[in-house]
């Protein structure tokens, strides 16, 4: 378990982090961070050895950008936060964006 120094630490770090985000959403738009899992990533069978449930896909990550009032080809600039399949998964569905990490 934490102390509590160690979570005011973790607090620190994740308003800065927050802060960091809000300003590339300021600066650059329409912002993205991440891309979401590949429109082809199969759906989570969920039993009792299960340790981390992603959730159920509700729609397409490109979809619901289009949903939104955006095209991906409006998007120039995509933050990468990791690079799990479900961060990056739809890298290539944006091809005018740079990505930064």
């Amino acid at each position: 378990m934490a102390s509590a120094d160690q979570m005011e630490i973790f607090a620190k770090q994740e308003k800065h982090h927050g802060e960091v985000i809000d300003e590339i959403f300021k600066k650059y738009q329409p912002p993205k961070v991440d891309t979401g899992t590949p429109e082809d990533f199969p759906e989570q069978v969920v039993d009792d050895k299960t340790q981390i449930f992603l959730g159920r896909r509700i729609e397409l990550y490109v979809d619901a950008l289009k949903t939104a009032g955006y095209q991906p080809e409006q998007v120039t600039k995509i933050l990468v936060t990791h690079k799990h399949a479900d961060h990056t998964g739809e890298l290539a569905k944006f091809p005018n964006a740079k990505i930064y990490m």
